[in-house]
């Protein structure tokens, strides 16, 4: 809060003062106003006239309210928004009809203004009380943004601090973990090979000892992957591929691979599974992994005779699948803790149930990266269920997380991300090898061509086959994005014998849009896959590396779809022409060390060349009619105009380029800074 003056008034009680400073030229005007001001027992006004004056008084006390005329005889009254910055509340006066310079001074930082019109000292104590309440609320504000700050600033610390301890601890584990394989392995393998007599006969009770000892080198093995596993799942490590499971068909599975196991202790087992259960949305393996904790629990925890029952049911958006059993049962207290890490209920020591405690942690984490939830609800000495859901399958789902699921690996690499979509309409088989060709076969070589195009990563690609499209995630490519439809039509045509109508698209991921948004958008940016409106190639032979690099940049900026390649000598250009297969070389005849007229020579003899126009650039102007009769189709001379290049560039490669942007205004009309010379 403002410093305050302050006086005794009785009765050991002070009474607060506040002083307001009046900068007013008008003697009269001041000593209305100072009369006003003091009918508040609490304020304390002090008259000055000038600036000057005003900033000594202000350098010898603090006043909480300047009231201040606009127009001084050594400044005006904005001057003290500068001397006393946001500590005081300047308040400015001004003349009848000067509303705009009112309003000025509001803009520049004032807090209220008054005019002095025939009401000006009736209503000067409201209006500066209005503005000490405005100030102090401000100040309130300020000071509890400024705690909440500071509070954040330790919550971001103290979170800090619990992150490193965490990372610490997985850490420790993670390196513990793999520092015990080896030796463990070590110790196994020995202890199985003295079982099976490799360093001596072995008596009946040394055969128990040695497979106590393996049945506990086993235990110990999966406490490690268990912990691996565990601190993969926490770090987001773990991978997940979702995809269209019957949940059924693993139920069955499951079933019967567990009969044997509830058989040797006598434990009831059933199987039921609602007719026609719908196909959920899940990575399988994860799956598997928490059906198979959840059988293992009821086989170890239910006593001899028990019964364990397995259901699974669905509605319109997910499916439940329930584990229920007669056993133990779980105390409430138990059941707020049973999914904790290293945590297991009514744990023995010597013979009985045993275990590390992570495997319904394990599970519930595997479920809820499956967008399900797993749950338990039990009665003790009446027996326990676990439950968990699923979501069903659908197109969109698929797509969303897969998504979502391949996001999170380029994320952590900090990569870009773009989204290509390919859709197949038909195709046609152009070698009998791929008669009886699928559509989902198409889909997925069509995929894995591009995928490979675009160095994705491993499971950066999903068919669709309902929706005939294939669905790739990858990061950053160097080419413009514009460009990928023609170099996606010359890599299939290259790759595949098969002949598709096909349409395809690429978009950079905005993380502001849902997957389904992007989704929609890359559909409505498809376009036709087709060759001859593809990708054009160039080959540059220039031996000054600057102009190869601006040639080659305004290739590549400018609106046609080309492909360049670059080189510094001309043999190299002869090696490169065969290889590239360029639509349009363009050549410097002024090259040292290099006779241009055999390359030129070269090139025209190629088995390609009756489908390339050659573009020669010199500074020599009299050897271009020697050039043409070569096999030159144009000549450009040095120093050149870029719009005449790409003018060139384009009548030759026979494009018809937009000279117009979307605003009417012609585009690649720029010209160098300087001329181009040799």
């Amino acid at each position: 809060m403002m410093e305050t003056a302050g006086e005794v008034i009785g009765s050991g009680q002070i009474r607060t003062t506040m002083n307001i400073l009046v900068v007013e030229d008008n003697p009269d005007h001041a000593l209305l106003a100072r009369i006003a001001l003091e009918k508040n027992p609490g304020w304390k006004a002090e008259v000055t006239d000038t600036v000057h004056k005003a900033s000594l008084l202000l350098g010898e006390k603090f006043f909480k309210v300047i009231l201040t005329d606009y127009r001084l005889t050594d400044g005006n009254g904005l001057d003290f928004l500068e001397i006393c910055g946001k500590k005081s509340i300047v308040i400015v006066m001004t003349s009848q009809g000067n509303e705009r310079v009112a309003v000025y001074a509001l803009q520049k930082g004032a807090y209220d203004y008054v005019i002095k019109d025939t009401f000006f000292y009736e209503v000067l104590q409201e209006t500066i009380q209005k503005a000490i309440d405005k100030f102090d609320a401000q100040e309130e504000v300020i000071n509890l943004r400024e705690k909440v700050r500071q509070d954040n600033e330790k919550l971001i610390d103290a979170n800090r601090k619990l992150k490193e301890l965490d990372n610490i601890k997985s850490e420790f584990l993670s390196t513990a973990s793999h520092e015990l394989r080896t030796p463990l392995t070590i110790i196994r393998e020995f202890v199985s090979l003295t079982k099976d007599g490799f360093g001596g006969p072995v008596t009946c009770e040394q055969h128990e000892y040695l497979d106590s000892a393996l049945n506990n080198c086993d235990r110990l093995g999966n406490l490690i992957d268990e912990i691996l596993d565990l601190q993969k799942i926490e770090s987001g490590r773990i991978s997940i591929s979702r995809k269209k499971i019957d949940l059924a068909d693993i139920l069955k599975e499951q079933y019967h691979d567990f009969l044997p196991r509830f058989g040797a202790k006598k434990q009831l087992l059933t199987l039921d599974v609602e007719q026609g259960l719908a196909e959920v949305l899940c990575d399988k393996n994860m799956i598997i992994r928490v059906i198979v904790n959840l059988l293992g629990n009821a086989n170890k925890y239910v006593p001899e005779k028990g019964s364990i029952a397995v259901k699974a049911s669905g509605n319109s958006k997910r499916v439940l699948v329930e584990v229920e059993d007669n056993g133990p049962g779980i105390s409430e207290s138990d059941m707020e803790n049973i999914f904790l890490k290293f945590t297991q209920i009514n744990r023995a020591e010597g013979p009985g149930p045993q275990g590390a405690g992570l495997g319904l942690a394990i599970a519930r984490n595997l479920v809820e990266i499956n967008e399900g939830e797993l749950q338990v609800k039990s009665t003790p000495g009446a027996g326990s269920t676990f439950f968990f859901d699923l979501p069903l399958y659908s197109d969109a789902g698929f797509i969303a997380s897969f998504i979502h699921d391949t996001l999170k690996e380029y994320e952590r690499a900090g990569l870009n991300v773009f989204l290509s979509l390919l859709r197949i309409n038909r195709f046609t088989a152009a070698t009998p090898k791929y008669d009886g060709l699928e559509l989902q076969q198409v889909l997925e070589e069509a995929g894995s061509v591009i995928n490979r195009m675009f160095q994705a990563k491993d499971r950066g690609m999903i068919v669709v086959e309902e929706k005939n499209i294939v669905v790739m995630l990858s990061g950053y490519l160097k080419m413009p994005v514009a460009l990928t439809n023609a170099y996606v039509a010359r890599a299939l045509e290259e790759s595949l014998d098969i002949d598709v109508d096909a349409e395809f698209s690429r978009i950079k991921i905005d993380l502001s849009m849902s997957a389904a948004e992007w989704i929609d958008q890359a559909i409505e940016r498809l376009k036709p896959l087709t060759v001859e409106s593809g990708v054009k190639k160039v080959l540059v032979v220039d031996d000054d590396r600057d102009v190869l690099r601006m040639i080659s940049k305004i290739l590549e900026t400018s609106d046609m779809t080309v492909q360049v390649e670059g080189t510094c000598d001309g043999y190299d250009a002869c090696i490169r022409f065969g290889n590239f297969k360029p639509d349009l070389v363009i050549l410097d005849i002024n090259m040292p060390r290099c006779d241009t007229t055999q390359v030129l020579r070269q090139i025209r003899k190629g088995p390609y060349s009756q489908n390339t126009r050659i573009l020669v650039i010199s500074g020599d102007h009299e050897k271009f009619d020697e050039m043409m009769r070569l096999g030159a189709d144009d000549c450009l001379a040095k120093p050149f105009d870029i719009g005449i290049l790409v003018g060139k560039i384009s009548s030759l490669l026979k494009i018809e380029r937009e000279l117009t942007n979307n605003k009417g205004e012609k585009r690649l009309t720029r010209k160098m800074t300087g001329p181009l010379r040799r």
